[in-house]
């Protein structure tokens, strides 16, 4: 292809013809682009093989090409120097022909959306100075393509040492929406440099497990800031009290796994200065202290909520839709809001009974359920997951919980029997086998055939992240087939060598996973 229908991306719509020779019209790009939405990440297709496909369908003819291309470079990822050598020899010769200015690379390079820039310094890469010596000559090559990637919208830094010359060329993204600091360490960027970063218009920020982030917050413009995912409780509050109410903010996400305690007062006045707040996710909350009973945290458009149980009742937001609780250590008594509505005590939560008639996903200990009727009063939940009673630490339940067994499992069913708009159950807690139940299909599958018995409209069951089950469609109540989705394969395949190891030290008492994965692992 010429130089310029390469920069251009030029084609020519392919005819189209009928039985008997008549020209029909052209098939509208959107149709394209809604048959090639399906080839993204998933379930069932990992991010590889989803660009294998795009490749392939990109060869067919100029049209196609054009249509595929940008999927096909929407994201680029680039590694430190411990990873493939491959790779990063392809990344790097990207960036030198677009700092070149060659058409072809300029061309793919408009395409960008999202970037990765992850493990620099690379770890294990030889002694210090000569490590920091490679990652600043990969700044000289690296930095001045990204300034030319002009419609980079979402840019991710993962275990990268921040410059100041870095700091200095994120400015240059005007259309840069989504930041994600990731493991990484401020060095030597002072409050002038982080000032400079107000000139972005982000509507997302991410900031965890930084070092030397202190300032940070001084640099973020909140005028349009919809996202903020954070594990640095002091970061918000400072964000608050420099700009007031982020007016804006529609998801928070704390993860509190670094607190000690949190003071609920402290958090009532955090989440007051939020009013349009959607969806809130406090996690590995393991402490919490009440001074002072506080005022109902007013968040009139919540509608997902994850907190510790005990903090259900502080919240007024009628609107809620999704809730999913665990359980904290209290220092003090659980924080009780008087209320004139009609409550729903469930364990150590309790919902109005306006938001419980509208819920549709609520995740919750499984023993709260036992003797309880989900229908009476959560007619509408479609989502149910039911995990360990104990606390959430680190995305972990301890092992502590009661073994369940089947027939537990089987009790606790009487609670959600009689519910017909159930289609999903999540079933993650403690089972009488240990580690080897979640990995027992054939146990699995028993289960699965006595849930539908009684709840038809059942569609998709879990026991693990791992393995998610689905109702195989047009078939009988009984045709379920398991899959394990891409993510975790890895996973899988590390569980299951284990449970060889076991099986030869105990022959004979469990099951011959490798047979069940066989197919699913293929």
């Amino acid at each position: 292809m010429s130089r310029g229908h390469w920069a251009t991306l030029e084609w020519d719509y392919p005819k189209r013809l009928s039985d008997d020779g008549r020209e029909l019209s052209h098939i509208p790009n959107d149709i394209y682009h809604s048959i090639l939405s399906y080839f993204q990440p998933c379930d069932d297709f990992s991010p590889s093989k989803c660009k294998a496909i795009l490749f392939r369908i990109s060869l067919v003819c100029r049209l196609l090409r054009a249509i595929t291309i940008p999927l096909l470079f929407r994201d680029l990822k680039i590694s430190g120097i411990g990873h493939n050598s491959l790779n990063r020899a392809e990344y790097a010769k990207f960036c030198r022909y677009v700092n070149e200015h060659k058409p072809s690379a300029i061309s793919l390079a408009r395409f960008i959306r999202e970037c990765t820039f992850s493990d620099w310094p690379a770890p294990n890469s030889g002694p210090e100075l000569l490590a920091l010596d490679a990652y600043h000559q990969a700044l000289d090559l690296y930095l001045p393509a990204f300034s030319r990637f002009e419609n980079l919208q979402c840019l991710t830094f993962y275990s990268t040492s921040l410059l100041p010359r870095i700091i200095e060329n994120l400015t240059k993204l005007r259309r840069l929406r989504r930041l994600a600091f990731r493991n990484c360490v401020f060095c030597e960027v002072s409050i002038e440099d982080i000032e400079s970063l107000q000139i972005l218009p982000l509507t997302s920020l991410t900031l965890c497990g930084c070092d030397n982030a202190s300032n940070i917050h001084l640099g973020v413009t909140t005028a349009r800031l919809e996202e903020l995912r954070t594990d640095d409780w002091d970061f918000v509050t400072r964000l608050i009290d420099v700009n007031g109410q982020l007016s804006s903010l529609r998801t928070l996400e704390l993860d509190l796994h670094a607190n000690n305690s949190l003071s609920i007062s402290a958090l009532t006045r955090c989440l007051n200065s939020l009013p349009t707040l959607s969806e809130l996710f406090i996690d590995n909350l393991k402490i919490y202290t009440l001074d002072t009973l506080p005022d109902p945290i007013q968040l009139p458009a919540l509608r997902v909520l994850r907190s510790p149980s005990q903090m259900i009742n502080i919240f007024s937001a009628q609107g809620l839709r999704k809730v999913i609780v665990y359980q904290a250590i209290s220092r003090t008594a659980s924080p009780t809001i008087p209320s004139t509505c009609p409550r729903i005590q469930l364990g150590t939560a309790s919902f109005s009974e306006n938001v419980a008639n509208r819920l549709i996903q609520l995740e919750i200990p499984l023993t709260w359920i036992i003797g309880f009727s989900l229908d009476k009063h959560f007619p509408c939940l479609e989502i149910l997951g039911l995990c360990h009673s104990g606390p959430l630490i680190g995305n972990v339940f301890p092992n502590t919980d009661p073994e369940v067994s089947i027939k537990d499992i089987l009790e606790a069913s009487e609670a959600w029997s009689h519910l017909k708009s159930l289609r999903e159950l999540k079933l993650h807690v403690n089972h009488p086998f240990k580690d080897e139940l979640p990995w027992n299909l054939e146990a699995q599958h028993y289960l699965i055939t006595m849930f539908v018995v009684t709840n038809t409209s059942l569609d998709r069951v879990s026991f693990t992240p791992h393995v998610w089950w689905r109702r195989v469609p047009f078939g009988e109540l009984r045709e379920w087939k398991p899959v394990v989705p891409f993510s975790k394969r890895e996973d899988v395949r590390d569980m299951l060598r284990i449970l060889s190891d076991k099986n030869e030290e105990y022959p004979g008492m469990f099951v011959d996973y490798d047979d069940c994965f066989a197919a699913l692992l293929a």
